[in-house]
């Protein structure tokens, strides 16, 4: 008799570590990351509502993707990540880059940088992996390394339905997120987690970052002359300023 069981995965830190050291490692995975694929686009909508300007930090900057979009830009920024290996890959990649302000390995909360140093944060599709235990100390984290008057830039899936992208493991019998996201996000949601941290909400929306084809046009009008609803925007952008004290 087979012992095979469908069963959730009980993700853990040690987990979650073991998953994205294989993926980060993966040529054939590393088209899917959206900093890689749409971080010039990210960029150009956060410039939409503020300047990028001054010591801007990718927190949780995973291989570099967007590191390597805003120097593109002419924008100087520095990385932050908790994988030493991700840390030497990015200072591989940009190490003698004249914008190119430096990474730094975090083992712990609260990280190796100074209290009220850095002007802009991004945090790019990370709080949808956080677990209940990390989600406070992040958002502390965030208030901390702001300067007042400082912006967090915060994007997620929207109203993500995590059970869209379940994958089954047929060795194991594990069931899991195919990118291993453990909560949903809406703009209520997120608002509310953030506020009582010290940010004044600038924007919380909802949006497509995604290259405008010629069939865009064609299907909006398509939609209209139907009376159809507009599809659901798959990417929350929250941005946030640290309150003056």
């Amino acid at each position: 008799m087979s012992s095979f069981q469908p069963h959730e995965v009980a993700w853990t830190p040690e987990k979650s570590g073991r998953f994205w050291s294989y993926f980060s490692n993966d040529p054939k995975f590393l088209s899917q990351y959206f900093s890689n694929h749409s971080g010039g686009l990210l960029i150009e909508h956060i410039e939409k509502f503020i300047a990028i300007k001054g010591r801007v930090l990718d927190y949780g900057c995973g291989p570099g993707y967007l590191i390597k979009h805003l120097l593109q830009r002419g924008l100087a920024c520095e990385g932050l990540d908790f994988s030493s290996g991700t840390i030497n890959r990015v200072r591989e990649q940009f190490d003698g880059h004249p914008l190119f302000r430096g990474a730094t390995v975090a083992t712990q909360l609260p990280t190796p940088l100074s209290d009220a140093s850095i002007d802009i944060i991004f945090s790019v599709e990370m709080v949808e992996h956080l677990f209940d235990e990390q989600l406070l100390p992040t958002f502390k984290e965030f208030q901390r390394l702001l300067r007042q008057g400082g912006t967090l830039v915060v994007t997620t899936p929207n109203e993500e339905d995590l059970d869209d992208l379940r994958v089954l493991c047929p060795d194991c019998g594990g069931l899991y997120h195919q990118y291993q996201h453990i909560r949903s996000w809406s703009a209520d949601s997120l608002r509310a987690a953030l506020e009582p941290h010290g940010f004044e909400t600038i924007s919380c929306h909802a949006t497509l970052i995604a290259p405008k084809l010629k069939a865009d046009a064609l299907r909006k009008l398509l939609r209209r002359l139907r009376n159809a609803p507009e599809p659901p925007k798959p990417h929350l952008i929250y941005l946030g300023r640290r309150a003056q004290e």
